[in-house]
């Protein structure tokens, strides 16, 4: 019976010397050079490109630039003149668990389930907040009122000059 290398004299002899360890030793030598000849040329380049850097870096700095990202950073805004620092938006910002899940802990809390019914609550639905009925529900909860069904749904007061006149009082409830 013949065997496969019978059948494939050339085939035989082409995989018998690829794979001999001589040949794989060559591959493996011009394998690591070329991994050599990669690293130096990257070695190299990151050495130039530094003291490219580092030269017009001086040149910059000697005209006077700055090139520290922290010299164009702001100053931090007082709170008395920072939004962000009011009552109201730092409670959104709460990081401990008083064991409540109520969300009604604070005034715009309370105020918020008074004001609006459910259809009003539509994004798709513009129309003016009705400030006059949020004035209303914050003097009510500033009164002392409890009544967690007193409604405030709409006073249908959207002209400017009521609403103008409620903007101030809803802020300050909600300082």
């Amino acid at each position: 019976m013949k065997t496969v290398a019978g059948h494939f004299p050339t085939f035989g002899r082409l995989f018998g010397w690829l794979f001999s360890r001589r040949t794989i030793r060559r591959c493996l030598f011009v394998l690591a050079c070329l991994v050599t000849l990669v690293a130096l040329f990257y070695a190299e380049e990151n050495w130039r490109g530094s003291r490219a850097w580092n030269k017009y870096r001086r040149e910059l700095e000697g005209r006077g630039a700055l090139l520290d990202y922290r010299a164009f950073i702001p100053e931090p805004v007082p709170d008395e003149q920072n939004f962000a620092a009011t009552p109201l938006v730092r409670s959104c910002f709460l990081k401990e668990n008083l064991g409540s899940v109520k969300f009604d802990m604070d005034d715009y809390g309370r105020v918020f389930w008074r004001v609006a019914d459910a259809k009003d609550r539509d994004w798709t639905r513009h129309r003016f907040i009705d400030l006059v009925a949020w004035e209303a529900a914050f003097a009510a909860i500033r009164s002392g009122e409890t009544n967690r069904h007193q409604m405030f749904f709409t006073t249908n007061k959207l002209d400017f000059e009521t609403r103008a006149k409620a903007a101030p009082a809803i802020l300050e409830a909600l300082k």
